[in-house]
């Protein structure tokens, strides 16, 4: 079955465990961003910007809040 936007998203947070291989390649201005789990689902995120930022103290313990941005 396949999934887009939410549904899939959410799916793939669900699924981050079983990620087994991420592979990246870009095309134009644009990242296609693939990742593989262990049971065979094929994830792909097409990625505009990336940014590398170093984390705030205790980051990953915050919850964002989700919804539209």
């Amino acid at each position: 079955m396949e999934a887009e936007g939410d549904e899939a998203i959410w799916d793939l947070k669900g699924e981050c465990d079983a990620i087994e291989e991420m592979k990246v390649k870009k095309v134009g201005s644009q990242w296609i961003i693939r990742f593989y789990t262990r049971i065979g689902t094929v994830f792909e995120l097409t990625v505009t910007d990336i940014k590398e930022r170093a984390a705030m103290e205790d980051e990953k313990y915050m919850d964002w809040v989700e919804g539209d941005a």
